[in-house]
Formats: C-alpha cells, sequence, structure tokens
C-alpha cells in the first residue's frame, strides 16, 4: 500500500520542515540511472562538516553532537528521497530501523535550516525540558471496508531538549479534515463505530536531543487501523494525540532517569500530534 505524505510544517518547538524536493523524477529512472542517483545522492545524504559553535566562553565541534548515534546509512538518500517526495510504501516507512530514523538530517531541511543556527549558538542561560513533533505529521490512504493495515510515523524530542519526556499515545477520531485542499466535516462518531485503531506503543519516552543525541531521541511509532466489514465509503479522519503516561510507566521512568525525566505538561497545540484521511470505497 502506498500512502500520500503530506510533510507539512509542525508548529511550536517541533520541527519546521522544508518539504519541496530539489529533484522530482520516478522511481524507476531513479533506481536505474546513476547520474540522476548521484544527483539525489548529492541532495539527501548528509555530509557532516557543520563548523564550530558557541558553548558559552567555549567553542565545540558540532559534529560531535552525533557521536552517540550511528552512522548514517550508506542508502539513507534513497529513503529520504521517497519518503520527502511522496513515494514510499507504508512496508518500507515501517521497516526503517533506528539509523534511518534517529538521523536528525532525516526531518526534512529543518536540522540545516532550524536547528544548526541553534547549535552554533547555544544560550546557556536557558534550560528547555520540553518539545516533541511528529513527521511525517498528516498521512492520506485509499481502503476498502473489511481492510486492516498499519502505517508508521516518528516521534521526536525537539531541537535543544535536554531532558526524557514521557508520553501517551492516544487515538483520536476527528470532525474536520483537510481533503484535496478543502475543509471536510467528518462525523466521527461514525468514524469511532467502524474503525479501530490501536497504537504501539501507548507510553513512550523519547531521550535528550542536547548536549548531544542520544538512541531513542526518536522512535517509531505503529498504528494499526481495523475497518470494520460494514464501514459505508466516504471520507474518515483519525489521528493521535499526546497526554501523561501511566502511573506505571511513569514510576519506571522516573526511577530511570531521576531529575532529568520530565511529564508532559497541561500545555497542547490546537493540531493533533498526527492525523490521517482514510477514504474507504
Amino acid at each position: 500500500m502506498r500512502i500520500k505524505y503530506i510533510i507539512g510544517c509542525i508548529m511550536l518547538l517541533i520541527l519546521i520542515t522544508s518539504c519541496t524536493p530539489k529533484t522530482i523524477v520516478s522511481i524507476e529512472e531513479f533506481e536505474r540511472s546513476e547520474k540522476i542517483s548521484a544527483t539525489i545522492f548529492k541532495q539527501y545524504q548528509p555530509v557532516r562538516n557543520y563548523g564550530y559553535g558557541n558553548l558559552g566562553d567555549k567553542l565545540f565541534n558540532i559534529d560531535d553532537i552525533f557521536k552517540n548515534l550511528d552512522n548514517v546509512p550508506e542508502e539513507f538518500y534513497k529513503y529520504k528521497y521517497l519518503l520527502m517526495t511522496g513515494r514510499i510504501e507504508v512496508s518500507t516507512l515501517c521497516g526503517l530501523d533506528a539509523t534511518y530514523y534517529e538521523q536528525p538530517e532525516f526531518y526534512g531541511n529543518s536540522f540545516k535550516d532550524v536547528a544548526i543556527s541553534f547549535y552554533k549558538n547555544v544560550d546557556t542561560s536557558h534550560w528547555t525540558p520540553e518539545g516533541y513533533g511528529t513527521f511525517p505529521h498528516e498521512m492520506e490512504t485509499i481502503t476498502y471496508a473489511g481492510e486492516s493495515f498499519d502505517v508508521c510515523t516518528f516521534f521526536h524530542s525537539s531541537w535543544g531538549v535536554e531532558t526524557y519526556q514521557g508520553f501517551s499515545l492516544n487515538p483520536i477520531y476527528l470532525k474536520e479534515i483537510r481533503h484535496q485542499g478543502k475543509s471536510v466535516n467528518v462525523n466521527s462518531d461514525t468514524t469511532r463505530r467502524h474503525i479501530t485503531v490501536t497504537i504501539e506503543p501507548s507510553d513512550i519516552v523519547i531521550t535528550p536531543s542536547y548536549p548531544l543525541f542520544q538512541h531513542g531521541w526518536s522512535k517509531k511509532v505503529r498504528m494499526n487501523v481495523d475497518v470494520a466489514e460494514d464501514t459505508p465509503p466516504g471520507i474518515y479522519a483519525i489521528g493521535f494525540d499526546v497526554g501523561r503516561p501511566s502511573l506505571e510507566s511513569s514510576r519506571i521512568w522516573q526511577n530511570q532517569y531521576a531529575e532529568n525525566y520530565f511529564v508532559k505538561s497541561g500545555f497542547s497545540i490546537s493540531q493533533p500530534q498526527f492525523k490521517m484521511v482514510i477514504v474507504v470505497e
């Protein structure tokens, strides 16, 4: 199943992505043309030489912030290209491991365009305990009554976050969605009756992205979507939002991370963390 990805801007402390690819070719051309592949490699494969930043009165090599992460995979550029042009199969996206989605450059152009300026001039007088986002933020698919499928996205710390953040991920049934450039009202009760959503994991902790990126700063979220046999054709809208994790999860993480553990505050943005249009034919 190929799903349309709407890789839009994610607000607040969350990543702001630039989504217009420099080169768009067919997958077949991409795979058979060494020249095109080399061009896309140059555009999408990170070459890390970000220079030095200021940490108070000290200089540091910005490339050191990646040293706890795995090396960038040799084929990173292929998957980023397919993701940014909306051509990646959902099974491929769900199959990516942390060596791909823990690379900060995986998230559009945000690291280069936004984060580098932060790391070059770190304000040590401020502490950033909270900030998170989801990428891709929106998806759209066509399916049929009786179908069941998985979709995956990546939930991550924002740039410069210094804590271990704990959340619950909760399914939501939306009343309004953008579809084909228009705002569409959706009966959320009808969606709830006919579409079942299961999220894995239901509780999640994400690790700091500052001063060094840690394994787990971004994690894969898998949603299983089950469309009932009696679902009428039409447009449905689902998603997930964040809340406070269970007391059991919070106790474990509090013991593990002590004063560096942070539970989601009461503040939330108006938009859900993730939303999806499902067109049942």
